[in-house]
């Protein structure tokens, strides 16, 4: 899935970059290799702050804050073009000035359009956690692991990464454990935060402290439970 976005959106730069080299050829009186300089210059910014932004998104929730990166993003774009152009001597000053309206609208799409995509995949990621797992691969050099799910005794949170410990197997794939908590089949609980069990390899729970609680496995593996975690696990098995 990663490949093909990665593929989209370089397939999506390289467009916009040749489409903008037609739209300033034929709004300016420059030869097109200039037009070309122009908006390849000018796209790359549009595209890397695109990238920075997308990857702090999340943190930003406020409409007016969207609405204020877009602009600054903007002027950022526009001015980057008309320096490298200056410092470079790429064109007339005249020339570079005539097009930034041009320029301005054209980054002004490409924020929008996407504004649009970002909900298409956060639709697309919910979409897939409706889905139960039956099955996790995972890869592992030149061999791909297939585990099912109902084998799996317990996962571990890892970084950004997750540790499956299955048939006394570790495997480690890069997921999260929200995902997982809310993909797996209704047996595996979640017991802390950087844990989720199957319920159905539990042998015993103990406590030990005033919200402190072990979870024993039958293969002998003692995980440690928050006191969430053992609220949700006692609902769970209805004790």
């Amino acid at each position: 899935m990663l490949e093909v976005l990665s593929t989209k959106r370089v397939a999506t730069a390289v467009t916009a970059v040749v489409f903008l080299s037609l739209l300033l050829y034929l709004y300016s009186p420059v030869r097109f290799e200039v037009s070309f300089v122009w908006s390849l210059v000018y796209c790359t910014t549009v595209f890397t702050l695109l990238f920075l932004y997308s990857t702090f998104s999340k943190y930003v929730r406020r409409q007016r804050a969207i609405v204020a990166i877009t602009a600054a993003a903007l002027v950022v774009s526009v001015s980057v073009l008309y320096t490298l152009s200056s410092l470079l001597s790429i064109a007339g000053k005249e020339d570079t000035l005539h097009i930034l309206p041009l320029a301005t609208l054209f980054g002004s799409l490409l924020w929008l359009l996407a504004g649009r995509e970002k909900p298409k995949e956060a639709a697309h990621e919910q979409g897939k956690s409706d889905e139960t797992l039956t099955r996790i691969s995972v890869k592992d050099g030149s061999r791909i692991h297939i585990i099912k799910t109902d084998k799996i005794e317990y996962i571990q949170s890892y970084g950004d990464y997750v540790q499956i410990f299955s048939e006394g197997q570790k495997h480690i794939k890069e997921l999260t454990m929200k995902y997982l908590e809310s993909s797996l089949p209704m047996m595996f609980v979640r017991i802390h935060r950087s844990c989720i069990v199957n319920s159905s390899m539990i042998s015993r729970i103990e406590q030990y402290g005033k919200e402190s609680y072990n979870v024993h496995l039958k293969n002998g593996t003692c995980l440690k439970a928050s006191a969430t975690g053992y609220k949700s696990l006692k609902q769970f098995l209805s004790i």
